[in-house]
């Protein structure tokens, strides 16, 4: 039982890590929700942040940003985002909403 979840943990940050290289070759960044209480909105969500002139922004960035940019993406969305441009259920993108 122990193993077997060691290893679901294990597999998770592999995942994890290949999705920080993915967002890495395309100059992104990817982030962690640094929360620790389980039952936080943003709990085990990510975020990917890029910067143009100094400037760092959400990406990618919806009209619904107010609402996204606070409670992050699945670690499934992200990975979907950075192999396909896209995330389900998210009908618009656009560049320059900036982080605070």
């Amino acid at each position: 039982m122990l193993s077997s979840m060691l290893e679901n943990e294990r597999r998770a940050k592999v995942r994890e890590n290949k999705v920080r290289r993915t967002a890495e070759r395309q100059g992104l960044q990817l982030v962690k929700s640094r929360r620790r209480d389980p039952l936080a909105i943003d709990f085990g969500r990510y975020w990917l942040v890029g910067e143009e002139d100094g400037a760092q922004y959400f990406v990618p960035s919806t009209d619904d940003i107010f609402v996204r940019a606070r409670v992050g993406y699945t670690i499934d969305e992200v990975e979907g985002y950075l192999l396909r441009g896209r995330l389900p259920n998210v009908p618009t993108w656009r560049k320059g909403t900036t982080v605070d």
